[in-house]
């Protein structure tokens, strides 16, 4: 059977005095906040991004940039029973385009997704036409949020 091992009585009582528990605190959020803001400020944008981030079967030349939405109207020829379709109005808000408005046609589960008008989505640029095509939403202040 074992034995206890003991160097006499409970550990000795520290007392912390009040200036120097409110410093800790303190200085700990100020941290938090500093560090907080860091990644606010160095969280790369959608673009900068896609300029980093080649994805497998990424068509070469095609760029991306955020835009706003203006309006919506029902896409041309297309049962709504057949396939959940609807044309975006937007305006092109970063980028070498800017400004530009463009039309762009949003299917699938998206179209149910809650867009309204100016909400940031992300759009596709393709190169040898110049057109324009539905990438992503952009979330990113809904997230922070939450």
């Amino acid at each position: 059977m074992g034995h206890g091992h003991s160097h006499g009585g409970p550990p000795p009582h520290v007392e912390i005095g009040q200036l120097a528990r409110n410093s800790l605190v303190g200085f700990l959020a100020a941290l938090g906040i500093l560090a907080l803001l860091g990644v606010i400020w160095h969280w790369p944008t959608s673009s900068e991004v896609s300029e980093v981030i080649k994805l497998p079967g990424q068509v070469e030349g095609v760029t991306y940039a955020d835009a706003k939405i203006t309006g919506f109207s029902d896409c041309p020829d297309v049962d709504p029973s057949q396939l959940k379709c609807t044309m975006v109005d937007a305006t092109i808000t970063n980028g070498e385009n800017k400004g530009t408005e463009v039309t762009i046609e949003i299917t699938g589960p998206v179209v149910e997704a809650g867009l309204t008008q100016g909400d940031s989505i992300e759009v596709a640029q393709f190169p040898n036409d110049g057109g324009y095509a539905f990438s992503n939403v952009n979330r990113g202040t809904v997230l922070v949020v939450m």
